[in-house]
């Protein structure tokens, strides 16, 4: 099947810099030998954008997405998932139900040998309805928080990586 216009145009970009040097926190400079990889978004990459997905049900996996993230890992780029859920802190769906999302795309992607490295998710939204979730953070995206985590738990070198996404806050991520 062929991808639509709307997604043959998403954002591949490569992150900033693409030097072997990251900034740290605390300022200054460390040099990175990690490996590149490629940040995915979820919802309107890898799977159909429905809104918010509040159940199993409404995970709509694209056909294309496994072969993509096939090659990728044939390539040898780990694939990781970067997505913003502030649906948790808005009290829409648990972080439990995030969880069990992912389990479902992370299995259904493995039965056609498509392998995803981890998810990584912010719950997080300035304005959201349940206090524990409402602040303005490092990991929602376009912050870095989550490719950073990514990165020290799996040696990337993040300038050397890519995002894909289908938003401008995944363009203002790369």
């Amino acid at each position: 099947q062929r991808m639509s216009d709307r997604h043959q145009r998403k954002i591949r970009k490569p992150l900033r810099g693409g030097k072997k040097r990251r900034a740290v926190p605390g300022g200054g400079e460390k040099t990175s030998n990690g490996v590149p990889a490629v940040f995915l978004d979820r919802d309107g990459t890898i799977c159909e954008e429905v809104g918010y997905v509040n159940h199993l049900d409404r995970v709509q996996i694209f056909p294309w997405s496994a072969e993509a993230i096939r090659k990728l890992n044939q390539a040898g780029l780990p694939v990781i998932v970067v997505t913003n859920q502030s649906g948790v802190g808005r009290g829409y769906f648990s972080e439990d139900l995030v969880k069990r999302v992912h389990t479902k795309i992370a299995l259904e992607l493995a039965g056609a040998d498509a392998r995803l490295k981890a998810f990584y998710y912010c719950p997080h939204h300035p304005t959201a309805a349940l206090e524990a979730y409402k602040k303005v953070c490092r990991c929602r995206k376009p912050e870095t928080g989550m490719l950073e985590e990514a990165a020290k738990r799996f040696g990337l070198d993040i300038g050397k990586s890519y995002v894909v996404g289908d938003s401008y806050r995944d363009v203002r991520l790369a």
